[in-house]
């Protein structure tokens, strides 16, 4: 069995248009956490999604230049702007950045349940070299996921039975967004948004099995199948790089610069 993940990314202190208040951008109430999660998760998914978009946008301008006609892509600052600049979304755009790091942190918590219990399964694919490879990657990523002190803690969140009852209405929504992907027109959209639903469903899985106890945490990953665990580390992939790529708009928005 073959997992691919890219290079695990740190979460740094301060991000691209950050405010000084977290609160001020979410207007969080301490009771209402739970109702709020369902939005986070969507949001940053979302923007996770922009930011692949944005960061290979397609040149479509016509130039004399030859050497310019040939870049098929490139990042849109204006686009980004458009998306998180608090000027250009009415102070929303901060929160949108922070939403993806908040999925970003539940995704590193669904690894790190997962991690110890993978060491007891079988990997294959036939090559031996390349088996050695993904168990010694999966040991290393392990250590770095263990070293970060600032794990998403699901157990602070949906402990009264009332609030469980929200993963049921979370669960119906989450089936709702997998079929308006199959009136997608574009057959690579409608795989790979797929793929990240299914990444994101497994990762709650884990993480709400464990709010419960140990047990249940077991049961679910013994339940879990190949594709469940290759799009776990498929979401994580895709939301780290999303994440990496913040950097570059932060310098060409440092810079001034327009590409």
């Amino acid at each position: 069995m073959r997992y691919y993940f890219s290079t695990y990314y740190k979460i740094p202190p301060i991000i691209l248009f950050l405010p000084n208040s977290i609160e001020n951008i979410f207007n969080i109430d301490e009771n209402c956490f739970e109702k709020q999660f369902f939005y986070r998760l969507m949001s940053g998914l979302h923007s996770s999604i922009n930011i692949a978009i944005i960061s290979t946008w397609i040149n479509v301008k016509n130039t004399d230049n030859p050497l310019l006609n040939k870049v098929k892509s490139k990042p849109n600052l204006l686009e980004f702007k458009k998306k998180f600049d608090p000027e250009f979304t009415k102070g929303e755009g901060p929160g949108r950045l922070l939403n993806l790091y908040f999925l970003y942190m539940v995704q590193i918590r669904s690894i790190q349940l997962l991690l110890p219990h993978l060491k007891m399964k079988k990997i294959y694919s036939g090559d031996e070299n390349e088996d050695a490879k993904v168990r010694g990657n999966l040991k290393k990523l392990g250590i770095i996921i263990n070293e970060f002190d600032a794990h998403y803690n699901e157990k602070m969140f949906f402990v009264k039975e009332r609030d469980r009852k929200m993963l049921f209405e979370y669960e119906k929504k989450f089936h709702n967004i997998t079929k308006i992907m199959d009136c997608l027109g574009c057959a690579n959209c409608k795989l790979w948004g797929k793929l990240q639903m299914f990444g994101l469903g497994s990762t709650l899985n884990l993480i709400f099995s464990n709010a419960n106890n140990f047990d249940a945490l077991k049961q679910t990953i013994d339940y879990f199948s190949r594709r469940h665990i290759v799009a776990l580390f498929n979401s994580l992939a895709r939301t780290s790089d999303n994440i990496s790529k913040i950097k570059v708009f932060k310098h060409l928005y440092d810079s001034k610069l327009e590409l």
